[in-house]
């Protein structure tokens, strides 16, 4: 076994991931928020379609680009923790 590396029952185990209620309603609102402006530049580009239609494009568009960042965002932080965890050394 490596000296450097601590034996596996001497390693704690990693927490599971936790947010903040904070964080989530101000992600919330970031989202309705550049669903708005999109929906308003929209509405200028395309006069001929409803504005009802280019707001729902603009949160469809909203939402998916915020479950990628999100799902980016946690997977880049977990390998992280995880390489820090199991190799000891920085990213």
């Amino acid at each position: 076994m490596d000296p450097v590396r601590t034996a596996p029952a001497e390693r704690s185990p990693m927490r599971p991931l936790s947010i903040s209620p904070l964080a989530a309603t101000r992600a919330a609102i970031a989202v309705v928020l550049v669903a708005a402006v999109a929906a308003v530049a929209g509405a200028q580009l395309w006069p001929d379609v409803p504005f009802a239609t280019v707001l729902l494009w603009s949160a469809l568009g909203a939402i998916a680009l915020f479950s990628v960042v999100t799902t980016a965002t946690v997977a880049v932080l977990t390998f992280q923790k995880f390489i820090l965890h199991h190799g000891r050394t920085d990213v």
